[in-house]
């Protein structure tokens, strides 16, 4: 899938081999809240693409997310669940419950 670039490099840092090469949780959460900090609006709100899909079925798709994305941006409704922004600012990074 495209759309997710952003995240590569904490996910791969993440998910590496050994152990005690990932990063801490506090360091991942506040990797995370930096990226989300960075992302533009229109960043946020992008259709993920899915990376065989054809054009008829991207334009469909296109078409389709266009509306929700206005619908949800109409209505306030933020990109990332507010929960997890919620926990992201009120908690110490150690102890974020992302939800």
């Amino acid at each position: 899938m495209f759309g997710f670039d952003f995240m590569v490099p904490l996910v791969t840092d993440m998910t590496q081999e050994e152990p005690l090469k990932r990063p801490s949780i506090d360091e991942v959460v506040t990797r995370f809240e930096a990226i989300y900090r960075s992302l533009s609006f229109k960043l946020l709100r992008t259709r993920i693409v899915k990376r065989n899909e054809d054009e008829g079925s991207s334009a469909l798709y296109d078409f389709l997310h266009f509306f929700r994305r206005m619908r949800y941006a109409f209505m306030r409704i933020p990109p990332v669940p507010r929960a997890v922004l919620k926990a992201l600012s009120s908690s110490p990074a150690g102890n974020a419950t992302l939800v």
